[in-house]
């Protein structure tokens, strides 16, 4: 994980960009706090990073942290595929975690990832099973880096030895459960989304989920083949792995650093579905259904 400084360039871009101040992040926090409570009695993690970045990544408004807030606590009944059963050390994790699906690195100003789908046998992977692994990895961006939600994330999809194999999973409807139930319920600073090495077919592709995401983020998102230098332009290669000409760890090292990390918050996980007993009042409040989601993606703020 990049660790750098909360400097005082970082402090002015989440007072101008977030409406972040010391005495408003006090006194919102404990706000909020007291509001989860009353409202759902669901263990917040008051000690940590993770609700700070949450409500960073809300810009600290009240109404859109709330929204998305009630939207979070119905994650595990909204999308059980991808938010139930995060035990580290279950095989199907183990798995994603030792082939290295997702990479994360970051530059002074930029966190980044990478998603690469050319580790797997893609008629025994399953697609919810890889974005539960990237939640996982957001958390636990969430709980220990203080400037991850500042700064914003910039995603590099590699699509060398992608397998149209896949598509038979990526269905308008796993899409649309996908993009609803984290962009609705998880914050998201999404600065730029570059598809690198497409097929021609990628774009046809990133149609099906057009409907589903904002006009924003579709603005941001970038389509390259086999060349793809202007990424480098944005985010500096040095900065990349060593496979990808850069001058910091390989992959291999970031792939077992990184499951050194998750298999370090098993605990988190667990209590963290141990505490999905308090989320079920959402059931009781509100006749729920996959898609009692509150929002749209006409009107979400992913900035």
């Amino acid at each position: 994980m990049y660790a750098r400084p909360f400097t005082k360039e970082i402090e002015k871009k989440a007072r101008d960009e977030l409406n972040e101040t010391p005495g408003h992040r006090e006194e919102f926090l404990r706000n909020f706090r007291e509001w989860i409570q009353t409202e759902y009695r669901v263990q917040c993690r008051p000690e940590g990073l993770w609700l700070l970045n949450y409500v960073r990544g809300c810009k600290f408004c009240n109404q859109t942290v709330k929204k998305k807030f009630t939207n979070f606590v119905k994650l595990e009944t909204a999308a059980p595929e991808m938010f139930s059963n995060r035990d580290p050390l279950l095989p199907e994790i183990q798995e994603i975690l030792r082939k290295g699906a997702i990479i994360p690195f970051g530059t002074p100003d930029k966190e980044c990832v990478i998603v690469k789908w050319d580790v797997f046998e893609f008629d025994k992977v399953d697609f919810y099973d890889v974005m539960k692994v990237a939640m996982m990895v957001m958390d636990v961006f969430m709980n220990e880096n203080d400037t991850c939600m500042v700064i914003g994330h910039y995603v590099i999809v590699d699509f060398k030895g992608f397998s149209l194999s896949l598509l038979k999973q990526l269905t308008p409807f796993t899409l649309k459960k996908i993009f609803y139930n984290i962009f609705l319920s998880y914050p998201c600073r999404i600065k730029a989304l570059y598809f690198v090495n497409c097929p021609g077919y990628v774009q046809t592709l990133f149609g099906l989920a057009k409907p589903f995401i904002s006009k924003k983020l579709g603005s941001r998102t970038s389509f390259y083949g086999e060349n793809f230098e202007e990424v480098f332009s944005v985010i500096p290669r040095r900065y990349f792995p060593t496979e990808y000409g850069g001058n910091d760890e390989s992959i291999d090292d970031i792939i077992g650093n990184w499951k050194i990390i998750i298999e370090g918050y098993r605990d988190w996980f667990l209590e963290d579905l141990a505490n999905t007993n308090d989320r079920s009042r959402v059931k009781d409040k509100n006749s729920y259904n996959s898609y009692d989601i509150q929002g749209s993606f006409k009107k979400l703020d992913i900035d």
